[in-house]
Formats: structure tokens, sequence, C-alpha cells
């Protein structure tokens, strides 16, 4: 009877102190420095001279990741629009607050789920104004020998299988989670490249406890991924 008790309280020890959490914050950027910028000479090609606005308006976002061992929760700050005011012979009238791309790249409104205990990897999102829930299929990295170090962390690259996506993990946090889904590696992502757009984690905190209130998104009926990503191909198909 000791020894069934003894080997219960080591159990209940390990499960208390054996867990991975924390709060991963990450600041999403787009480097602007080689795109032209926007000048009355262009405005004959409006749709180029608005596009140019849009990149060069955009700013830094930061997003959050939440996890504990096989479970994450990844989220972007809220977005918050700031109308512009004109006042034109007495006149009040209100323009829209230009679209941050940064703010979208990042993963804008959508939530990321993640719970490896089930294999089940999921973004819940508006498209095409009805929300889903996006299911996942497991990414195919390939993973190299270069290493670097982030916030006092040695990562390790991998590649994106078929893409110019790159992601730097660690395996000194050993949990498979990762920003805006990109996860699946044998360590925590703190840092994904895709372009011109960066997310790279600017803190880590293995003390926060928000993962006692992760709820899985629950809204919105499943589509597989590859469904989702047929029906962005259909969309923007020339036909």
């Amino acid at each position: 009877m000791r020894k069934t008790l003894l080997v219960l309280l080591m159990s209940f020890t390990f499960t208390l102190y054996g867990q991975t959490y924390g709060k991963v914050t990450y600041l999403a950027t787009l480097n602007k420095d080689s795109i032209q910028m926007p000048s009355e000479a262009l405005k004959e090609d409006m749709a180029r001279y608005e596009a140019l606005q849009m990149i060069h308006g955009s700013h830094p976002v930061e997003s959050y990741l939440v996890f504990c061992d096989s479970i994450a929760l990844y989220r972007v700050e809220p977005k918050i629009d700031i109308p512009g005011w004109q006042n034109v012979d007495g006149k009040i009238t209100i323009t829209k607050a230009n679209l941050n791309l940064t703010w979208v790249f990042a993963g804008g409104e959508s939530l990321h789920y993640t719970d490896w205990s089930r294999d089940w990897d999921i973004a819940q999102k508006e498209v095409f104004f009805e929300r889903k829930r996006i299911k996942y299929e497991p990414k195919q990295w390939i993973n190299t020998t270069d290493t670097k170090t982030i916030l006092g962390y040695t990562c390790f690259k991998a590649k994106l299988q078929g893409t110019k996506i790159e992601a730097w993990y660690t395996t000194e946090l050993k949990v498979k989670h990762g920003p805006r889904g990109y996860n699946g590696l044998p360590g925590l992502v703190l840092e994904v490249k895709q372009n011109r757009f960066l997310l790279k984690a600017i803190d880590v905190d293995l003390t926060n406890n928000e993962y006692e209130v992760i709820e899985e998104p629950i809204k919105g009926t499943i589509m597989p991924e590859s469904e989702y990503k047929q029906l962005g191909k259909t969309v923007f198909s020339k036909d």
C-alpha cells in the first residue's frame, strides 16, 4: 500500500512540475527598405499607387502564443481602427483607417489552436463573411544544420517544403508549437520569415499561467485545408 501511494505521489509531482508552459510575445514586421515609395508621378497607375501606400503605411504589431504541453492558442493583438476626421466647411466626414498589412500577415482576427494529443490543428477565421474552422494537415519541414541564438535560446533553422518560408526553433523548449500555425517542429518556434514579413519572438515568459484559461475555438463549420486552399485559387483565378 505504501509503495502504491509513493508511485501515485511521484506521478502527481511529475504532472505538476513536468509541464512546459508559458507565453511567447512575437513582433510582426514588414521590411519596406527596398520597396518604392508612392509618389504623385505614380498616380496614373492608381492601383499600384494605392498598393504602395498600403505597404508603406503598415506598422509592426504584437502577437501572442500561450501554450501548455500539447495545447496552444495563438492570436494577434486586437486591431484598433482610428478613423480620420475631416472638417470641410463645417461638415465632418470620416475616412476609414488604412489596412495594416503586417496585422493581416500576423494572423489578423483569426485564432489558431492546436492540441497535439489528438492531432488537432485548426484556425478559426472569417471566410467570405462566414465563420469557419480550417483543419490543417501536418506541415512538411526540411531541417538544416544552421543555428543562431534568439533570446538566449539556441535555435535551428528549418524550411517549409515547397515554399520560401523558414522557421527557427529551439529544442530547449520541447513543445511543437509556433506562431500562426507554423508548428510541428521538435521544439518551440521563435522566428518565422516569409518573404518580406518577419515574426520574431521578443519575450518568452515561462511563468505565465494564461494557459489555464485557454478555450478551444468552436464556432464555425470545419473546412479541410485542401478545400480552403482550392477556394483561394478559385477566387484569384484569372478565368
